[in-house]
């Protein structure tokens, strides 16, 4: 067996183990889910910071970790947006007074980089938490589980926008996308990842409606145009997210953040797509009172 070979296997072994894993946690263990999803952010702003001295800056990384992890509990205990700015706030003080203590050279890059972590991994993705939470509807039943159902809709729509990327990609790519930051990613590629998103999209609205006639309140009960508006900005926002994580490791020359899922890297190599998407998707919902 090649090397190659070896590398798709257990890419696809680890990738069978932990989806049904992480789909049950959040489907049926709120609190488990938010344990996860915020020990699975903190080794992502852990892997920022790696990668930023990877880049030859020198972050204050363990106050920046400890940032993030309050803005996720923050985000569990409070399920409120507004808590999490103040914390945001506390943070750059925080920051700010670490660094003037230490008076360390470069404190101005520093401090940026420190801040940037905290607030690209540690706030975006704090969002799922507040997702997890939402319930969607006043119905009283013991079966609403549209607080897992927004979890779910985000993360099957990324992926099937980075899946049809891939083959559409490898299928029909020849006009490369922005060959200077992701030399594979090509136009046709993007398009296909946009229009298995739509599919998938519809197929979820279907799906939602079929669970509703048995009493299952999963997938919210949008329409038809909000499905579609949602799959499109989804999926753009996920290649816009994918570039941005290519970009960062680009420029740090590493080809992943780190090994934490066998075959796929790092947290950021695995999620990148949502950490853009998980806030414009959650604010979409709340200011179009969805």
């Amino acid at each position: 067996m090649s090397a190659e070979s070896g590398s798709r296997k257990l890419r696809y072994i680890s990738a069978a183990v932990a989806i049904p894993i992480g789909v049950a946690i959040c489907i049926f263990s709120p609190v488990g889910f938010i344990i996860l999803a915020t020990v699975l952010i903190n080794v992502g702003v852990v892997e920022f910071y790696a990668m930023a001295r990877n880049r030859g800056f020198s972050p204050h990384s363990i106050i920046g970790t400890l940032c993030s992890i309050g803005i996720c509990l923050l985000a569990w205990l409070s399920n409120n947006p507004l808590s999490m700015m103040y914390a945001l706030v506390a943070a750059v003080v925080i920051i700010f007074t670490l660094a003037m203590v230490r008076n360390c050279r470069d404190a101005m890059i520093n401090i940026s980089v420190t801040l940037l972590g905290i607030i690209y991994v540690g706030w975006f993705a704090s969002h799922l938490i507040l997702l997890r939470q939402m319930s969607g509807v006043s119905e009283t039943t013991p079966f609403n589980l549209m607080g897992a159902g927004y979890v779910i809709i985000l993360l099957v729509l990324l992926w099937l926008g980075d899946g049809g990327a891939f083959f559409a990609g490898i299928g029909w790519g020849k006009h490369k996308l922005i060959p200077s930051i992701s030399p594979n990613k090509t136009i046709e590629g993007a398009i296909g990842g946009i229009i298995l998103t739509v599919i998938g999209a519809a197929v979820l609205k279907e799906l939602g409606l079929l669970l509703r006639s048995m009493g299952i309140l999963f997938f919210p009960d949008f329409t038809y145009p909000v499905y579609l508006l949602l799959a499109v900005g989804i999926a753009i926002t996920g290649q816009i997210g994918d570039l941005c994580e290519s970009y960062l490791k680009r420029d740090a020359g590493l080809k992943d953040t780190g090994n934490l899922f066998p075959g796929h890297g790092g947290f950021l190599d695995r999620f990148d797509s949502l950490l853009i998407s998980a806030p414009l998707y959650y604010y979409f919902l709340q200011f179009a009172n969805l």
